[in-house]
C-alpha cells in the first residue's frame, strides 16, 4: 500500500481507501510523519521495482515523530547491496 498513488507508484494508481484511511489513523493516535516524503515532497524514488515492467512503488517507509526529526539526517533510498534483495533500502 502507498498513501499517495499519484507520486509513490507507478503505474499510478491509489490503493483502497480504507487501507489508507486506518494508516491515516494510526499517524494521527502517534503523531507520526513520513519523513522521507516530507524530506523530498515531489520526488519520484521508488522501494520495490516489480517484476511487470514499468511497475514499481515506494512501499518501505520510516514514520518518525517531530520530536526525533530532530535526531535524523541524510535520508537516503539506495541499493542494499545484498544479493537476491527485492527491496531497496530507506535509511536515515
Amino acid at each position: 500500500m502507498v498513501e499517495n498513488g499519484m507520486i509513490d507508484q507507478l503505474p499510478t494508481h491509489d490503493d483502497p481507501e480504507e487501507a489508507i484511511e486506518v494508516l491515516d489513523n494510526l499517524k494521527l493516535r502517534f503523531h507520526l510523519k513520513d519523513r522521507w516524503r516530507d524530506t523530498y515532497p515531489d520526488t519520484k524514488t521508488y522501494t520495490f521495482p516489480q517484476n511487470k515492467p514499468g511497475s514499481q512503488s515506494r512501499i518501505d517507509c520510516i514514520y518518525i515523530t517531530d520530536k526525533l526529526l530532530l535526531l535524523t539526517r541524510e535520508w537516503k533510498i539506495e541499493v542494499t547491496g545484498v544479493p537476491g534483495a527485492d527491496h531497496k533500502l530507506t535509511s536515515v
